[in-house]
């Protein structure tokens, strides 16, 4: 009896079964996020949760990823509709506001360094 590779599979040299279980090998071959990404989405919800099939084994079942897949667009955004990044669904104006914040805070530690640094004791 061979010992199957642990090494990942190439993104779309896996097809899914049309029916029953899938490790997070062939989970990550046709949904490919890292897997620190995967389990992170699994914890926030985003992402199906596992099936225990052995005393330290899990696995997904081949519905709940097609469903995953379907629900999930990875095509390049239109102006003014969603992008994913990560399986992250974020819009063009959430990335703006964002992007915005995080110069406003730069620019206010900045200002608040600056100012601090004449002031008498």
């Amino acid at each position: 009896m061979t010992k199957a590779s642990k090494s990942p599979a190439a993104p779309g040299a896996f097809a899914l079964p049309a029916e029953g279980f899938v490790r997070i090998r062939e989970v990550l071959a046709v949904f490919p996020v890292s897997v620190s990404i995967w389990w992170a989405g699994i914890r926030s919800g985003q992402y199906p949760k596992p099936y225990r099939i052995g005393k330290r084994a899990v696995a997904w079942r081949v519905e709940d990823i097609r469903a995953l897949i379907d629900s999930s667009s990875t095509a390049p955004a239109e102006p003014g509709t969603a992008h994913v990044v990560h399986g992250v669904r974020v819009s063009a104006a959430e990335r703006r506001v964002r992007k915005s914040a995080a110069e406003k805070a730069v620019a206010d530690q900045a200002a608040a360094k600056a100012g601090g640094e004449g002031a008498p004791c």
